[in-house]
């Protein structure tokens, strides 16, 4: 089921994400390097940029998502994709 245009609202795509990448995008933001940032965290580089990686995913899904959302309403796209991005929010 679709979520209704108040809860697309209410819930940002920063709360989609855990903690740890929040956390790990936030200190990118701020321009610290992937090898600060595993330092001060305790993580291997590698193992930072899987949490970085996949923070950035599931933020460009979630903007992607909103775009075939507001143009199925706006008739746009077909109800057919819209099914295929609803599955997408499930993940």
């Amino acid at each position: 089921m679709l979520p209704k245009n108040e809860e697309i609202v209410e819930k940002s795509s920063w709360d989609f994400l855990s903690e740890r990448e929040q956390e790990v995008l936030r200190l990118v933001a701020f321009g610290h390097t992937s090898a600060e940032i595993a330092e001060q965290l305790c993580l291997s580089v590698m193992i930072l940029e899987t949490y970085r990686d996949r923070g950035r995913g599931k933020l460009e899904l979630r903007i992607q998502a909103a775009r075939d959302y507001f143009a199925h309403l706006n008739g746009l796209i077909s109800e057919r994709r819209l099914v295929m991005v609803d599955a997408a929010f499930q993940r």
